[in-house]
């Protein structure tokens, strides 16, 4: 198990699974086996789907550290049952954008 914090999150980096931790107990558990419809992204970024799940969250919390925010928006509303929006949207995009230049650039995030 691999564990990061930025701030008040934490992301712990687990055999099959990612735990999103916020500190006010919310949390986001996601798996790294493929879900429907994430071949086809993963192979847009340049990497297996488990790989690509493997890293994502903790992508989420650390472009929101760059960014100055206290947490990833879109992984504080689905850990609070909170519905999409437009921000959740953009934040998917630049996530997905981030991996894949991470691939390109021939980076490898922990995992």
């Amino acid at each position: 198990m691999q564990t990061f914090r930025f701030g008040a999150v934490q992301v712990d980096i687990r055999d099959g699974f990612t735990v999103t931790s916020f500190d006010d107990g919310g949390k986001v558990w996601a798996l790294h086996d493929e879900q429907p419809g994430q071949r086809q992204i993963a192979q847009h970024i340049g990497c297996s789907v488990e790989e690509m799940n493997q890293t994502h969250d903790l992508v989420h919390s650390m472009l929101a550290e760059m960014l100055g925010l206290d947490y990833s928006p879109a992984l504080y509303a689905v850990a609070h049952g909170h519905p999409s929006t437009e921000l959740h949207d953009a934040e998917e995009d630049a996530v997905k954008a981030i991996q894949r230049f991470a691939v390109l650039a021939g980076k490898r995030f922990p995992t």
